[in-house]
């Protein structure tokens, strides 16, 4: 007789488990573009702040992601002077299966101050894990601009930038001061130069019977001088530009309603016509530059 004997296997199982933990967020590649066009009396200027997102825990696991463009720091207030929170809300689309590009637009106005502004971003995980850490930087142009608005005698609005002396006989001189409004349409303080021509037509008024002080020309036209400070005396136009370098005329601020009536300045002007001119119409050229201060 013979016996077979038949091995017999059994399979039998063992359970796994693993914690996988949290890894934070990390932010990299900052990038500023668009601030270096931003020009004179510009408003909602777009200027974009880039950014990528990574998180070892998968696309999915990153919950925020935002960013700050700031003159003043990360947490300051938002203020059209220094600091600018995104408009809209900041984008966030997929670049990988571990990965997120970042875009925020932010609109600012021309007055932004002048400086080195940082875009901050900012990204956490559905767990509350973040990071803030890297930054970029971007110096804002330099906008040295200002716009004139001329006066009537006695005191109407002048369309444009116009000079209007009105009707003067030879002889005579202005009864009233003409006023120039010098508005700072920039971000920086400015000084200004002056200069101008002589008044041509049947004859010529030569431009040293102009004369200009600051804001006030009360009493009579006076012949003034090529010297006097026209921060308290009247001072001859001349054809070679005179820097007033005291003129100090600031930038707007984001407390200011209007650029009209917050960063401006008035210049009062009068002028003599000599005895013996012709009569006609006469013209000439007032250039004021502004220049930083």
């Amino acid at each position: 007789m013979f016996l077979a004997f038949v091995n017999t296997y059994y399979a039998d199982t063992a359970s796994m488990s693993l914690n996988v933990g949290n890894v934070a967020p990390s932010i990299s590649n900052v990038q500023i573009s668009n601030f270096s066009s931003l020009s004179a009396h510009e408003y909602n200027h777009l200027v974009v702040c880039t950014f990528d997102v990574y998180d070892a825990n998968g696309y999915s696991d990153i919950s925020t992601a935002s960013a700050n463009f700031s003159l003043s720091g990360r947490t300051a207030g938002a203020d059209e002077d220094t600091h600018y929170t995104p408009s809209p809300a900041c984008t966030k689309t997929q670049g990988g299966s571990n990965t997120a590009n970042v875009r925020c637009r932010f609109l600012v106005d021309y007055y932004a101050d002048y400086g080195t502004w940082y875009c901050y971003p900012y990204t956490s995980d559905s767990s509350g894990a973040h990071d803030d850490s890297p930054t970029q930087s971007a110096t804002s142009p330099s906008l040295v601009t200002i716009e004139i608005n001329g006066t009537y005698p006695g005191g109407g609005n002048n369309p444009g930038n116009d000079l209007d002396f009105g009707s003067i006989a030879a002889g005579q001189n202005s009864s009233v001061a003409n006023f120039t409004k010098i508005i700072n349409v920039g971000n920086r303080q400015v000084d200004v130069q002056i200069s101008g021509t002589d008044l041509t037509g049947s004859g010529t008024i030569d431009s040293t019977n102009i004369t200009f002080n600051k804001s006030v020309y009360g009493g009579p036209t006076k012949v003034g001088s090529k010297s006097a400070d026209p921060d308290s005396s009247p001072r001859q136009l001349e054809s070679s530009a005179w820097s007033w370098a005291d003129f100090n005329l600031r930038d707007r601020a984001d407390t200011d309603s209007n650029f009209y009536t917050g960063p401006t300045k008035t210049i009062a002007w009068k002028v003599r016509v000599p005895t013996g001119t012709a009569t006609g119409s006469y013209s000439g050229t007032l250039t004021i530059t502004g220049v930083a201060g």
